[in-house]
């Protein structure tokens, strides 16, 4: 299967973002997320979730909060011109 991207922005309704990435992880999906700084606010506003502020973290915790496998999420920067989602 192909990975599934998914962008996060700073609008709200994160729980509902939360919730496809858990159904995502469920389905055993690999999926690469982008999150912008205004999204990681949100998140920490309307859920009980902090993420952190670096990269390796956010994939971190987002894989123990969603009980991914280690390596079913990867996490980029605005800055990873690399990516394969670039």
């Amino acid at each position: 299967m192909k990975p599934i991207a998914i962008a996060l922005t700073g609008a709200s309704g994160m729980p509902y973002a939360l919730t496809l990435l858990k159904e995502l992880v469920k389905s055993q999906e690999k999926i690469y997320v982008m999150i912008s700084q205004a999204a990681n606010t949100v998140i920490a506003m309307e859920t009980d979730l902090n993420l952190g502020s670096d990269t390796k973290a956010i994939e971190k915790n987002l894989t123990q909060y969603l009980g991914a496998k280690d390596g079913q999420i990867e996490v980029f920067s605005k800055n990873q011109w690399t990516a394969p989602v670039a």
